[in-house]
């Protein structure tokens, strides 16, 4: 009976702790909990505009519930474990942190507070010594007591806008502000830079301004002062004999002595010199400043051939301040003055390969010499030429008749170059610069005639005399050791004619006179109606084939893309009864380019207009003296940030049916469409394996 007893005790006592297995079951630890946050702003407002988020101890981001909209809450289920969040309001102007842990099955509620982010500003002044006010900015300006900054130098500021000044004797202060938050100063490690304007820096700004304004046109050197105009040909030119702009240094300075109103003078100094394709060149003006207009030549000429354009990078110097600026400037070509007219006329006359016409040779001078007595390109200027010879009678300085002698003759030959009498009596026509000096420039040229060698006639022979008495015979005396006969010489051989070396002399009157008449056969053609330029673009364009067929090298595809275009835009445009062609000026199109070299460079088609101010100012530069009617192709635009983007519009369109057609309906941009503009500059870049084109038109 017990045995049963206490067996039936057992079986009770297992049946009991199942059924209080049953009933209490502990927690799973990876059952979720119920996590809750309220966020409270540094004013004591609760917020649900904060950015939170949650980590668990590995780093890993939890994800917050969403509401029945779906948007993101404050609410999370975390599993048990250890935790950290970050709060942050208005691009992190309210801050907070912490952490937290999580146990099973205990739901929590986590309250945030957050505090205004602290920022350590610091000023960086020029002069050192400048005075900073520091104030927080309010809805009418500044307010309360100034911020002061710590022993290091630093200002403690929160979440808001702030105004400064900074100010030191001598210079005019700056007053700005700014807000805390502002990605500039984060970019600069919140240190704010602050440059004062001194009286010389002021005036440095207005002198880079003012070179700036010139550069358009050019600074124009002037190499003689004086101008004189003549009532009957309406010309003008030089006359005064002092020079003038000497050097681009002081050319400039005084210059900027006539903008610039200052008690203090700007010196200039020169630092690079720049020809129109952008390469350093000091042909014309040197390092140091020095102007070499007879360096000057006709394919240097600008469009309208004023002279050689050139831009100069200087350095300006006022008291202690410096700065750096750039100014194109224009060279004309050498004015010759009235002595270096006459030198270059006795010059040209006295070209030995003239003189010698038929003869080879200035030794073996057989054959009459041509001696001129005048010149087309030195007559206008009424310059003659008169020759003497110091042996008249083998070379004749009227007629060049030569007669030879019987012996060898060497024949000095002087070409006197002189202004006629009408021309002196009214010099001012002379056009050119300086006294007249003695008004004569002399040259002289050596020819040898070789002789006839006729032998000389014989003379008669003298008669007898008589014979003298004889006279007592001297006494005998030794004779004299006999000396050996000297050795023949071998005769000369005969010498060699000798090539006089060929001179030629370039006038600045004829290749400016050839420069003037190419320029008129590009006027139009009475005929046809079409330029002579649009005509000469054909012949170059059949050249250009015929050079291609003999095996030259094709042309690059952004050349071709280029011509094509060209050729589509005219083509278009003969379309238009008001329209004449486009007639492409290089200048205008190295213009273009440096645009869109800008854009290759960067291998993109949008660039920060910051980037591409210099480019600006280069591109205005050499199109200043051009009237620009419309751009086509190059665009702009603002960024998020506000930034002005330079931006690439126009693609080339394929050589397709489906691009001629694209390519017609941009044709129809009022860049193309007015009859008044004739002149068009152009390029064409590769970015990224697509070819994208801009042009501008100018009348």
């Amino acid at each position: 009976m017990k045995k049963h007893m206490t067996r039936s005790l057992c079986c009770l006592l297992a049946l009991l702790l199942c059924l209080g297995s049953a009933i209490y079951t502990p927690a799973a630890q990876d059952d979720p909990t119920q996590v809750s946050f309220t966020v409270t702003l540094a004013t004591g407002k609760t917020t649900d505009y904060a950015t939170l988020k949650v980590q668990d101890k590995d780093g890993k981001t939890m994800p917050c519930q969403e509401d029945e909209y779906g948007y993101d809450t404050y609410n999370y289920l975390l599993p048990a474990g250890d935790y950290t969040y970050t709060a942050t309001y208005q691009s992190g102007s309210q801050t907070a942190s912490g952490n937290f842990t999580v146990a099973a099955g205990e739901s929590r509620r986590i309250s945030v507070q957050l505090t205004y982010t602290q920022y350590k500003v610091r000023f960086n002044t020029t002069p050192q010594n400048a005075t900073v006010a520091l104030y927080k900015n309010g809805a009418s300006g500044a307010y309360g007591d100034p911020i002061l900054p710590d022993e290091q130098g630093y200002y403690t500021i929160i979440f808001g806008q702030y105004r400064y000044t900074v100010s030191a004797e001598g210079y005019t202060p700056v007053s700005k502000t700014f807000n805390a938050t502002d990605t500039a100063l984060k970019n600069n490690n919140y240190v704010i830079t602050v440059k004062l304007e001194s009286p010389a820096d002021k005036l440095l700004t207005q002198a880079d301004n003012a070179l700036f304004n010139v550069s358009g046109d050019g600074l124009a050197m002037i190499e003689y002062s004086g101008m004189h105009s003549d009532p009957d040909f309406g010309h003008y030119a030089d006359i005064d004999s002092d020079d003038q702009d000497v050097n681009v240094q002081s050319a400039i300075e005084a210059y900027l002595a006539k903008k610039v109103k200052s008690d203090y003078p700007i010196t200039v100094t020169v630092d690079k010199v720049e020809n129109d394709q952008w390469d350093e060149d000091y042909t014309v003006i040197d390092k140091n400043g020095k102007i070499h207009y007879d360096a000057v030549t006709e394919d240097m000429l600008n469009f309208d051939e004023t002279g050689a354009e050139l831009t100069v990078s200087v350095t300006l110097t006022c008291l202690q301040s410096t700065k750096e600026s750039e100014v194109t400037v224009l060279v004309p070509m050498h004015t010759y003055s009235r002595q270096e007219r006459l030198d270059a006329a006795a010059k040209k006359a006295a070209d030995l390969q003239t003189l010698l016409g038929d003869n080879t040779a200035a030794d073996r001078v057989t054959e009459p010499v041509n001696l001129p007595t005048g010149d087309d390109d030195f007559s206008y200027y009424g310059i003659v030429t008169g020759w003497t010879s110091d042996h008249p009678e083998v070379i004749d300085p009227t007629t060049g008749a030569v007669t030879p002698a019987k012996a060898d003759t060497t024949v000095t030959l002087t070409v006197k170059a002189f202004y006629t009498a009408a021309q002196l009596e009214e010099a001012g026509f002379l056009f050119d610069p300086g006294p007249l000096g003695d008004n004569q420039s002399l040259q002289t040229v050596t020819l040898t005639v070789p002789g006839t060698g006729e032998p000389e006639p014989p003379t008669d022979p003298e008669g007898p005399t008589d014979p003298q008495p004889p006279t007592d015979p001297e006494g005998p005396t030794d004779p004299v050791q006999p000396t050996d006969p000297a050795a023949p010489t071998d005769p000369g051989g005969p010498t060699e004619p000798t090539t006089a070396k060929e001179t030629t002399t370039k006038q600045t009157e004829t290749t400016t006179k050839s420069a003037k008449a190419a320029k008129k056969s590009t006027a139009k053609s009475p005929s046809t109606g079409h330029t002579g330029a649009a005509a000469g673009a054909l012949l170059c364009g059949a050249a250009l084939l015929a050079l291609t067929a003999c095996g030259a090298a094709p042309l690059a595809p952004e050349q071709q893309a280029k011509q094509r275009l060209l050729g589509e835009i005219n083509s278009y445009r003969a379309t238009l009864e008001f329209a004449a062609p486009l007639e492409e000026v290089k200048q205008l199109s190295d213009a273009e380019q440096i645009w869109v070299e800008q854009f290759r460079a960067a291998g993109k088609t949008e660039l920060p207009e910051s980037t591409t101010n210099e480019t600006h100012q280069k591109w205005a530069s050499m199109t200043g003296n051009w009237t620009r009617c419309d751009t086509f192709g190059l665009g702009v635009k603002k960024d998020a940030s506000g930034e002005w983007i330079d931006i690439l519009l126009a693609k080339v369109p394929a050589n397709t049916p489906e691009g001629k057609a694209e390519l017609s309906e941009a044709l129809k941009h009022p860049a193309f469409n007015r009859s008044a503009c004739t002149r068009i500059g152009i390029a064409v870049v590769t970015i990224d394996g697509q070819m994208y084109w801009t042009c501008s038109v100018y009348s």
